[in-house]
């Protein structure tokens, strides 16, 4: 390899956005993992200033048509909370099946279109399909499933548009539900299969000592409520994440990244979930995993996938249990905006997303500040690929291109939901 030698992978369909990894060599070793993303700010925050909170959770959606719910609940949480505005239990049930839904529907897509590839060989879906059908019919069939429960609350799969400050403009009927329960018995065994698949690949070993960050609450396996905690003992309240969190941007990125102001990066998501409340995950959930002999906490990233089926099968039980007799009825949520300071935060599939916002008498935004589970990774991120990469140094450009892709796409990040694009550049 020589200096300047640029290692180029166009159009890879597995990693989200525009960005880029430079890795900087010096006999052998690895110096520096730069991730570059070179995707132009969106300017969502300044989109928001100016604009009415009632219309926050369609204009926030749409920065994600992966994770719009996680957006919506964040928005939800942070406004109803500004406004001294308790939502009814019925509401905290639906909002928690909506944001399940979310969560379920992306680990599906990551685990058996996105990840699933690299682990059996082959080159994409065409391939995975061809060799692999009933895999890939069984994360199909999973996702509809799951997609349909999405409709069903929130009016359409996509950018749904049933959730509003307070509660949902409609609210699905009991049969409805009942429809759901046949589907969801066989996206259970589905999701048993997926623990048992994911535990079966052949992970790259890996140990570091990181933290981790997540939603935790005692009561349940949390989402859209709770303290944020981390893995090496912080607990704190959403109001204070700014306190904790320093955001900053690099020269390299257009993307801002995060670090812990106690401990450096940290990595958000599902292994961070399932690290910091496993004990929360559902009783079958533990079962299989202690059946196919995989334990948490664990420090290794690629650990993420089995994580993702441990939420998968753990949604898809706790679902069943919250549409079981469940009869909403329509309810019209009276809100009263106030000059406040907002604070809110979710699960998104990807890990803690947090909102901010300043209002005035009218609920109008003055201000607004939102920080992605992908901006808080970045920094992490980068540190694994100085950890992994330099196993990698000495194989085939292939080789070491599809290692480092390995690596990102454990986290699964969400750059962009548009051009699909990774740039290696070696520089010795």
């Amino acid at each position: 390899m020589h200096k300047g030698e640029e290692w180029r992978l166009d159009y890879v369909g597995r990693v989200e956005g525009e960005g880029g990894l430079d890795l900087v060599l010096s006999q052998g070793l690895v110096e520096e993992a730069r991730l570059r993303i070179f995707e132009p700010p969106r300017f969502f925050e300044g989109f928001l200033e100016g604009r009415h909170y009632t219309e926050i959770l369609d204009i926030t959606a749409r920065i994600c048509g992966i994770c719009p719910i996680s957006y919506q609940s964040a928005a939800a949480t942070a406004i109803e909370g500004a406004f001294d505005f308790t939502p009814s239990v019925q509401t905290k049930r639906l909002r928690r099946l909506f944001s399940w839904a979310e969560v379920m529907q992306s680990h599906i897509l990551h685990v058996y279109l996105l990840a699933a590839p690299d682990y059996l060989g082959v080159d994409g879906l065409g391939e995975l399909a061809r060799r692999f059908p009933a895999v890939v019919e069984r994360g199909l069939r999973m996702k509809r499933t799951v997609n349909d429960l999405t409709k069903t609350i929130g009016g359409r799969e996509v950018h749904p548009v049933g959730p509003r400050v307070g509660g949902f403009y409609d609210v699905p009927s009991p049969a409805d539900f009942a429809a759901l329960r046949e589907p969801f018995l066989q996206a259970r065994e589905d999701a048993i299969e997926t623990i048992k698949t994911a535990a079966g690949f052949e992970l790259p070993e890996m140990d570091r000592d990181t933290d981790y960050l997540c939603l935790s609450h005692p009561d349940e396996y949390a989402l859209n409520y709770g303290d944020v905690k981390t893995f090496k003992g912080a607990q704190f309240p959403i109001d204070k994440f700014l306190d904790f969190v320093d955001e900053r941007q690099v020269a390299h990125s257009n993307a801002l990244q995060c670090r812990l102001k106690l401990s450096g990066t940290y990595q958000t998501g599902p292994i961070a979930r399932v690290n910091i409340n496993h004990e929360q995950l559902s009783k079958t959930a533990k079962e299989v995993l202690s059946d196919v002999g995989v334990a948490f906490p664990s420090q290794n990233p690629f650990m993420s996938i089995i994580a993702r089926g441990a939420e998968i099968l753990t949604g898809i039980d706790e679902c069943l249990e919250l549409m079981d007799g469940f009869e909403p009825e329509p309810e019209d949520p009276e809100i009263v905006p106030r000059a406040s300071v907002a604070f809110g935060s979710s699960e998104a599939p990807r890990g803690s997303l947090f909102h901010y916002y300043e209002f005035d008498d009218d609920g109008i935004v003055k201000r607004a500040r939102l920080i992605p589970p992908t901006t808080q990774n970045l920094a992490r991120m980068e540190d694994d690929l100085m950890m992994f990469a330099p196993r990698l140094i000495g194989q085939s450009r292939e080789e070491l291109a599809l290692g480092c892709e390995m690596l990102i796409r454990s986290y699964d990040p969400c750059i962009s939901c548009a051009t699909h694009f990774l740039k290696v550049n070696v520089i010795e």
